[in-house]
């Protein structure tokens, strides 16, 4: 049986608004006489299982070909009660009537058109599996083989150049890559394998997959797994900074294999983060290593480079590819990167800066180095929590370099015309001055660090 991880003023919250529709059919953004669509519309929740109800709306709906009239012998809303269900429930990616009869301990009457609905907070419905007949049977510990997947149905979609990462050593070496007790947001869920292995590290692991095809293998595996979660959106869209906010003295960790097509954006958002996340561990391919560590004097160099820039960037892993399933035509490469607190060379100006124009990215070049702030804070957590995670490292590398380097920037940092200095210090053409970083080219990214790095 599913069941989902629900507080208990959430479900009082859900029951309430079900009965309300129950008894003002319409009002709630539903006419359907099938039970099952009772809540859908009715709100959402996030994080945090802070249920935020939809003003009541009217929505046209074809009439169903086997109606049927609710009646109060469906429910039994008297024995709906905040006593009457488990005090913690583990997580799954449905709300169905097998839950809410769990948590109410009733049995309620359905029409025999009933379909689940899910109630996860998602851009994208999981498909309509009943749980009790999933012929998926997953134990922990269990590695998902190629063999295991064909059997549960699953398969890469090799169109899309899907490659499934299935040998036990490469998934523990990747595992092993988890800050201890940390907060874990993985970046395609995919068959879960990956997911299962990291669990006995992780504080908790949310899940981000964009493909509900994998639902039915996720029932059988999550509830598995008390400390994840799925949810079913694009990585995109997600709220990652509701999700760092939630625990902010916890460690964060970002893991997964990203598709080619999301670095930069995906990057950016990490970026606008600060230091609210730890540690952002990649498994990608070797062109997109060279990528982000191309240095701008490179013809290679690009806006994933001027982003990762802003990041340590440390090779940890290679993964043979044979440890694919269909096997890739290069080995796969795991890198860890750090957001940067102090310049690793000591020009703690030109970070600050790089990340200012990240952070500006939609208002001109010129705009954004007016307004630049040299003093301000990166955000994320307070500089004590930081020190004993990242900093010492860092610093030592940082002073070590700033010891054979000075400059004139207090004098700078004194006048009123900071932005203008730095301007004039860059020489950088109008041509870069009046384009917003989202729209520079290569080349002029390209020249815009150059002169960056040589402040």
């Amino acid at each position: 049986m599913c069941s989902i991880s629900i507080d208990k003023n959430l479900y009082k919250d859900i029951i309430g608004l079900m009965k309300q529709e129950h008894e003002h059919p319409g009002d709630y953004g539903s006419q359907d006489t099938d039970p099952s669509n009772w809540y859908e519309g009715l709100g959402e929740y996030d994080l945090d299982h802070t249920f935020h109800p939809r003003s009541p709306k009217k929505r046209v709906t074809s009439s169903p070909s086997n109606s049927h009239e609710p009646t109060d012998s469906d429910f039994d809303w008297d024995k709906i009660t905040s006593s009457s269900f488990p005090d913690q429930l583990p997580y799954s990616t449905h709300l169905t009537k097998d839950v809410i009869s769990a948590m109410a301990q009733i049995q309620p009457t359905l029409p025999a058109s009933y379909s689940e609905s899910s109630a996860q907070v998602a851009e994208v419905d999981p498909s309509d599996t009943e749980c009790e007949d999933s012929p998926i049977v997953w134990k922990p510990g269990q590695f998902m083989t190629e063999e295991f997947l064909r059997s549960a149905g699953i398969s890469p979609k090799e169109a899309i150049g899907q490659n499934f990462l299935i040998d036990p050593a490469a998934l523990e070496l990747i595992a092993s890559q988890v800050l201890p007790l940390a907060h874990v947001l993985e970046i395609g869920t995919g068959p879960a394998n990956l997911t299962a292995a990291m669990a006995p590290r992780a504080l908790t692991i949310t899940g981000i997959e964009i493909d509900p095809d994998y639902a039915p293998l996720h029932q059988a595996v999550i509830p598995q797994l008390p400390n994840a979660q799925v949810l079913y959106q694009d990585i995109l869209r997600f709220r990652m900074d509701k999700w760092a906010e939630a625990d902010p003295d916890a460690l964060h960790q970002v893991i997964g294999n990203i598709p080619f097509h999301i670095a930069e954006p995906l990057l950016q958002r990490l970026v606008r983060l600060g230091l609210s996340i730890d540690q952002v561990t990649l498994l990608t391919g070797d062109n997109f290593a060279s990528l982000l560590t191309a240095s701008p004097d490179s013809s290679q160099y690009s806006r994933m480079s001027f982003l990762g820039s802003l990041f340590e960037v440390s090779p940890a892993l290679k993964i043979p590819a044979a440890s694919f399933w269909p096997v890739p035509r290069t080995d796969a490469t795991v890198f860890n990167l750090t957001p940067l607190e102090h310049a690793l060379d000591g020009n703690d100006i030109a970070l600050k800066l790089r990340r200012h124009l990240v952070l500006h990215s939609d208002i001109s070049i010129a705009k954004a180095i007016k307004c630049f702030d040299p003093h301000a804070s990166i955000g994320g957590r307070s500089a004590d929590t930081k020190a004993s995670r990242r900093q010492v490292k860092q610093e030592l590398r940082r002073l070590t370099k700033m010891l054979n380097a000075t400059n004139d920037w207090d004098s700078t940092f004194k006048s009123n015309n900071l932005g203008q200095s730095i301007a004039s210090k860059l020489n950088l053409p109008d041509s870069i001055l009046s384009t917003t970083f989202d729209h520079l080219n290569n080349q002029q990214i390209a020249r815009l660090a150059q002169s960056i790095s040589s402040l």
